[in-house]
């Protein structure tokens, strides 16, 4: 069974010049290695959602397996807010200025494709140590409060503990 099995998407076509095929070629390396599984990183919190107009900025850390690798985002409908993701590691930004969150709707329309996963990386982003990443989220309006949300989609590595005459994470000589 594949991690996330994009040929099933409605919207995946095997045409030239589709990256859809491309990401899906990919993916299988990942899948053929036999030691990740598919999570979701929720950001930010539930109950940190709202964005205010008061208060028109949130930033949150995402903490994800380092030897893992980001696939893609999950984003509904558009709600309003700018973002943008930082890896903390290697001090590199997703966009090099935050994007809208209808950035990552397929179609331009908010009811287009609801709730699937609609924006893919280009290639599986490699996580590496310490493994974490600030999220920013920012109202764009000045009058209304927005609900923020982004569900990343990982391949997490499978992490087993090594054990030797010595216990656990032990490794002897």
């Amino acid at each position: 069974m594949s991690i996330i099995a994009m040929q099933l998407d409605y919207q995946y076509r095997d045409f030239p010049c589709e990256i859809m095929p491309h990401i899906a070629e990919q993916l299988k390396a990942i899948e053929a290695a036999g030691c990740y599984l598919p999570r979701w990183h929720h950001a930010p919190a539930n109950a940190d959602q709202v964005i205010t107009a008061a208060k028109p900025y949130l930033r949150f850390t995402m903490e994800v397996q380092p030897g893992s690798y980001l696939l893609g985002i999950k984003h509904n409908i558009a709600r309003g807010f700018l973002c943008n993701i930082t890896d903390i590691g290697l001090n590199h930004s997703f966009f090099s200025d935050p994007v809208p969150d209808s950035y990552f709707l397929s179609g331009g329309s908010p009811t287009v494709n609801p709730g699937q996963l609609t924006y893919w990386f280009k290639s599986p982003y490699p996580v590496v140590s310490p493994g974490r990443f600030i999220v920013e989220f920012w109202n764009t309006s000045t009058s209304e409060s927005v609900t923020a949300e982004l569900v990343i989609a990982v391949a997490e590595i499978i992490v087993h503990p090594l054990t030797t005459n010595g216990g656990p994470n032990v490794i002897e000589p």
